[in-house]
């Protein structure tokens, strides 16, 4: 039951590492997006860090009454995601939907620790973690859905202010042709 039970700390501490440091960005992002009026995304921004910020008394204290962690369980770095994401935005010169593109990945990897912290949870008979995961899950899954719909919107709106010649019509077509093509394959 040992081995079990440090399964289940592992991926609840990744868990917490995971949404405390995309939280992070989140306030960074934010800080930084104070002052344009992409009042969209950085709606959208604070809802991500409102519903993070959530996440942190429910996830940490059921890590502290499961048990601490081990020491060989202890996480040195498990933000390769978040630090590609910061990377990637200051390579694109701080374009927003950059921004949106890596929180939103960052989002769907913090979706699928919850699945799995849900499905070791299960395994596990941790009916309050299977709960606590799941819920979290049905939080942020609207989200980056949110999030996947309003990055062509952002996007039309850089570009049509760097070429005004640009129609920001195409922000419909795309997230029309994105959409059409996840439901194509959801039939499947």
């Amino acid at each position: 039951m040992t081995e079990q039970k440090d399964i289940l700390l592992k991926y609840l501490s990744e868990q917490i590492s995971i949404e405390e440091d995309l939280y992070a960005l989140i306030q960074e992002q934010l800080v930084e997006l104070e002052s344009t009026d992409y009042d969209d995304a950085k709606k959208i921004l604070r809802q991500a860090s409102q519903l993070l910020e959530k996440h942190f008394t429910p996830l940490n204290q059921l890590l502290d009454k499961l048990e601490k962690i081990p020491k060989s369980l202890q996480l040195k770095n498990n933000a390769r995601s978040i630090q590609l994401a910061k990377k990637s935005t200051e390579t694109c010169s701080g374009y927003v939907a950059s921004i949106l593109r890596d929180d939103y990945a960052t989002l769907n990897r913090i979706t699928m620790s919850n699945t799995l912290l849900h499905t070791i949870a299960l395994a596990l008979d941790s009916t309050e973690l299977a709960d606590l995961s799941l819920t979290h899950l049905e939080n942020l899954a609207p989200l980056v859905i949110e999030i996947g719909d309003l990055v062509p919107t952002i996007l039309a709106q850089e570009l049509c202010k760097n070429s005004p010649d640009i129609n920001p019509a195409i922000a419909l077509i795309a997230l029309a042709n994105a959409k059409r093509a996840w439901l194509k394959v959801s039939r499947e």
